[in-house]
């Protein structure tokens, strides 16, 4: 649960931290480079040198990627093979009798759960997310819910699937091998999963996962016009123009 508590408290604080701000509430002028402050705490080191280095010419906001799947990123490349395996290998569900991975170290270390038994530990459960891809031939919203996650069909080949930590691969690595019932092996290698900063997602492919994300809320028609507003948002007086076209279909579709 502490991975949906973790980033509710970090808003919850920022906003607390803002109104107490606008309320005149001050602080000692060493909070963030002197004894105890936030950077000694965070680094270890009273140097706030970084924060002024490469100023406006660096911007540590363009290694933000966009995650294609609703899950831990360190499961990303091995769901990107599965998907390879089952959209474009066509190997059947039914004809699998095991299934082996090659991961990072800490997609083991992050996302060891083998059999969850909520949607929140399938979430960092590498082995719900591979046994999903291959029985659905998809990653999405749906195969995070408990449907899926108790679905006979994934918990069986999460079951009958191993993985194996290889300190040599890069993050954004996974090999998955599926040895079938007849003998033979089919196998997948990702170097450069989808949303990772080396292979990041298309425009097409976050058109893609935002009308699958707002159309169940704002109907077909009411995502097409709020998606062409984000696109043409620098033509927008202000960013609140967004959020209120947000808002009004919201109450037209309810």
């Amino acid at each position: 649960m502490a991975i949906t508590y973790v980033p509710g408290m970090a808003a919850r604080n920022g906003v607390a931290a803002a109104y107490m701000a606008l309320g005149g509430f001050e602080c000692g002028s060493i909070a963030v480079d002197g004894r105890n402050g936030l950077l000694q705490v965070l680094t270890g080191s009273n140097d706030a040198g970084l924060i002024r280095a490469e100023l406006g010419t660096r911007y540590e906001f363009l290694n933000n990627t966009y995650k294609p799947y609703p899950c831990g990123i360190v499961i990303h490349p091995a769901i990107d093979a599965c998907l390879e395996l089952a959209r474009t290998d066509h190997v059947p569900v039914e004809d699998i009798e095991s299934v082996a991975l090659r991961v990072h170290p800490d997609a083991l270390n992050l996302t060891w759960r083998k059999l969850p038994d909520s949607a929140l530990d399938a979430q960092v459960s590498l082995f719900h997310w591979v046994a999903a891809a291959l029985v659905h031939h998809a990653a999405g919203l749906a195969q995070g819910e408990l449907d899926c996650v108790l679905d006979p069909r994934v918990r069986a080949l999460q079951a009958r699937t191993q993985a194996e930590a290889i300190s040599t691969m890069a993050d954004n690595e996974a090999e998955v091998i599926a040895r079938l019932k007849d003998g033979r092996v089919v196998s997948r290698h990702v170097r450069d999963a989808t949303g990772s900063v080396t292979n990041p997602m298309t425009d097409e492919q976050l058109v893609e996962k935002f009308r699958s994300l707002v159309s169940p809320s704002l109907g077909e028609a009411g995502c097409t016009r709020l998606l062409q507003s984000c696109l043409n948002l620098e033509h927008a007086p202000d960013a609140s123009a967004i959020v209120a076209l947000s808002r009004e279909h919201t109450s037209v579709e309810a």
